[in-house]
């Protein structure tokens, strides 16, 4: 979907998540049988460690039942749904006027590559629209036939859709970091979605721009 509208009103951010939420996770249209109790089970165990405050790289530990590929794609799945919270979290201090542009801090600042050509959005935008394009790949027949068994190509896809999506964390970082804080304190996001691109080796260190503590 393209937003050519630039969105300044939360009730209007919360139409675009209710769609997006209710969509990501488990979704079970044209799956068999076994690929739905593989997402089931991995839901289940993430939304259990989430529940119970699992931190770190324990939240993203990957069973022994469950390929890596395969993992990753369902715990992406997972933290693409958690993001969606996050963005409207963040919508109620970032908008076009106070972030026109997607920035995290003076030295970093990014285009939106889901137009052609690539083009400048504000903040909000950048993240609605990557958020949505994340959602529309994850749930791509093309991309991932096959939740059983994920091959290179949608393995490259996951890779390039964390990078873009680690910069709505560094976005908050350095542009809204009182925020940033709270959330971080409430639900740890920051530090779980580290551990796991880390623990899997899923972004180089030239892309990890927010300081390790």
């Amino acid at each position: 979907h393209e937003y050519n509208v630039i969105i300044n009103d939360v009730e209007l951010f919360n139409v675009y998540y209710f769609h997006f939420s209710s969509t990501v996770v488990c979704d079970t249209h044209k799956m068999s049988e076994v690929q739905v109790d593989y997402a089931l089970e991995s839901e289940t165990l993430l939304s259990a460690r989430l529940r119970d405050g699992v931190a770190g790289e324990a939240y993203s530990q990957q069973p022994e039942d469950i390929d890596q590929p395969v993992w990753v794609y369902e715990t992406f799945r997972m933290f693409v749904s958690e993001l969606s919270d996050y963005a409207v979290e963040l919508s109620a201090v970032c908008n076009a006027d106070v972030c026109p542009k997607m920035k995290a801090s003076d030295a970093w600042e990014f285009v939106c590559a889901c137009h052609t050509p690539h083009e400048e959005c504000c903040a909000i935008s950048y993240i609605m629209h990557n958020l949505d394009g994340a959602e529309n790949t994850l749930n791509s027949s093309k991309i991932f036939p096959n939740r059983l068994e994920i091959d290179s190509k949608g393995q490259a896809q996951i890779k390039q859709l964390l990078r873009r999506l680690y910069r709505v964390f560094a976005h908050a970082y350095f542009e809204h970091r009182a925020l940033f804080d709270s959330l971080e304190e409430q639900s740890g996001i920051y530090d779980r979605f580290l551990a796991f691109i880390q623990s899997f080796k899923l972004m180089s260190d030239e892309h990890i721009i927010i300081p390790r503590s």
